[in-house]
């Protein structure tokens, strides 16, 4: 049995640490559970598709680059998402359309 598994990853350049706050950490993480949530309602459309798990990480804060003295502010989230698929009625190419018109992402699949 093959699953797939991939990132989605939502950013947001801000000017300081200050800007980095707990409303816009929840407002993206928010809108990753939204894209889940249609994610599964499409998924659910196609036969022996499963998200069989999904992970949120908080990545926000303080970039530097020390040998160009460049400081970036960062709000960003991710979620790593695992499909399972069963059968042969779907293809992962199927799979990979549905999670595209969402949001594209890298793929693993193993």
């Amino acid at each position: 049995m093959k699953v797939l598994n991939f990132t989605w990853s939502l950013r947001e350049d801000v000017d300081s640490i200050d800007e980095i706050t707990g409303e816009r950490i929840e407002t993206q993480r928010n809108k990753l559970n939204e894209m889940l949530d249609n994610l599964k309602e499409k998924l659910a459309l196609l036969n022996g598709i499963t998200v069989i798990n999904n992970c949120l990480d908080e990545c926000s804060g303080k970039y530097e680059i020390k040998d160009l003295n460049i400081v970036n502010y960062i709000v960003s989230n991710s979620m790593t998402i695992v499909i399972m698929k069963q059968g042969r009625k779907t293809t992962w190419n199927d799979v990979y359309k549905t999670v595209n018109s969402i949001k594209s992402a890298k793929y693993n699949l193993v």
